[in-house]
């Protein structure tokens, strides 16, 4: 949560804001219900730490009209998907893109940080062996795979507000077992 806040400190900085205002902003994104509500999940936290880091990388490749500060992206989306919660990833690449979409040359910006996204799979897969090793050893749980349900799969993109009340019997949410604001609410 500190490296998240100071991340996104030093990128509001480099975007010209006044102290005040970036301490505001990073704080506000640091500690956000987001964050907040997912402390205990260690996999998303540590995705979330490095937005401001990959939305860095394009604002600077925006802002000098260069490509080479999209290493940023592509170091910090690495760092994104060797957290271990790759179904976050896929939430970080949509708001890279949603990000490079909003900024002007957006062509080439969403090519640009494209590029950058597959750079980082190839830094990432440093981690692909160990953990293909790894995972032959893990116990696979039905809950954790094999969903068929197509409102599994749209509730990474949508919202999902259900109740999760403690006098509630525990079967009322079967499979959506977490407050997700999903991809559009970060992007």
């Amino acid at each position: 949560v500190w490296f998240a806040f100071v991340l996104c400190f030093a990128w509001l900085r480099w975007r010209g804001l006044h102290a005040m205002a970036a301490l505001a902003g990073a704080a506000v994104f640091a500690l956000s219900g987001h964050m907040m509500t997912q402390l205990q999940h260690q996999g998303l936290v540590s995705g979330y730490t490095w937005i401001p880091l990959g939305l860095w990388g394009i604002d600077q490749a925006q802002r000098e009209r260069r490509w080479q500060p999209l290493w940023k992206t592509a170091v910090a989306s690495a760092l994104c998907f060797a957290g271990g919660f790759t179904t976050f990833w896929t939430v970080f690449a949509v708001t890279m893109l949603g990000f490079a979409l909003g900024q002007d040359r957006r062509w080439r910006m969403i090519a640009g940080t494209g590029a950058a996204l597959g750079v980082s799979l190839a830094l990432a897969a440093v981690q692909l062996l160990p953990a293909w090793e790894a995972s032959g050893l893990a116990m696979k749980a039905p809950r954790y795979y094999g969903h068929r349900d197509p409102w599994f799969y749209l509730s990474f993109l949508l919202p999902n507000y259900f109740d999760f009340g403690i006098d509630l019997p525990v079967m009322t949410n079967p499979g959506f077992d977490y407050f997700y604001l999903g991809c559009a609410g970060l992007v």
